[in-house]
């Protein structure tokens, strides 16, 4: 059995900061990017992380 796991932290003094930060981080790539790289990681993956991530989002930045 293996494990992985990946995390972002973005601290901020406050939240509206954190998400501007998060924002300027994916602010070049397009819904469709993001979408196609979605659909990669859950075709390629068997893991389960990255099935939930992806169907929370919906492969949308405002998500």
């Amino acid at each position: 059995m293996t494990f992985g796991i990946r995390l972002h932290f973005i601290v901020r003094e406050i939240d509206e900061e954190a998400w501007e930060a998060a924002e300027r981080l994916i602010r070049h790539l397009d819904d469709d990017t993001i979408r196609e790289a979605q659909e990669c990681f859950v075709h390629q993956s068997d893991s389960v992380g990255q099935k939930r991530m992806a169907a929370l989002h919906g492969a949308r930045r405002d998500s």
